[in-house]
C-alpha cells in the first residue's frame, strides 16, 4: 500500500529516534506527571509551557549550560554570546536574520547596507 506523507522537520527524526528520543522526552514526561498530580490535589504546579514575555522555562538554564560547552571560543569575553530558539523552521530562519541584522547594526551602526545570506 502506497501512502502519501508530509514531513515537517524530518532531519530531527534522523537524530532523535528510539532510545535517544526517549531520553530527550523523559524529563518533559516527568514534568507533566508532577503537574498532573498537583492538579489532582488542587495544588500549585509549574507551568507546562510559558511564553518568554511572561517568564522563562525552568529547563532553560540547564540547556544553556549544556549548549555553552559546544560553542567555539570567541576572542575576548567568552561570555559574549546569545541564543535564539524557535520551534520550527520558518520562524527560526527569520529570527536568525533579525538577530544577525541587529548584531551588524550594533557593531557597525554607520554601515547602512547589510548583505546577508541564509539557508534553511
Amino acid at each position: 500500500q502506497v501512502e502519501e506523507t508530509i514531513l515537517l522537520g524530518a532531519a530531527c527524526s534522523e537524530v532523535f529516534s528510539g532510545p535517544r528520543l526517549a531520553k530527550v522526552l523523559r524529563p518533559a514526561l516527568e514534568h507533566q506527571r508532577k503537574a498532573i498530580e498537583a492538579m489532582e490535589k488542587d495544588e500549585a504546579w509549574e507551568p507546562l509551557s510559558i511564553h518568554t514575555s511572561a517568564g522563562l522555562p525552568a529547563a532553560l538554564q540547564e540547556f544553556l549550560n549544556c549548549l555553552e560547552k559546544h560553542l567555539p571560543q570567541a576572542p575576548g569575553d567568552a561570555n559574549d554570546w546569545f541564543v535564539n530558539l524557535q520551534l520550527e523552521g520558518a520562524t527560526a530562519v527569520w529570527a536568525g536574520v533579525e538577530a544577525v541584522v541587529h548584531l551588524q547594526q550594533a557593531l557597525k551602526p554607520e554601515q547602512k547596507e547589510c548583505l546577508l545570506g541564509v539557508a534553511q
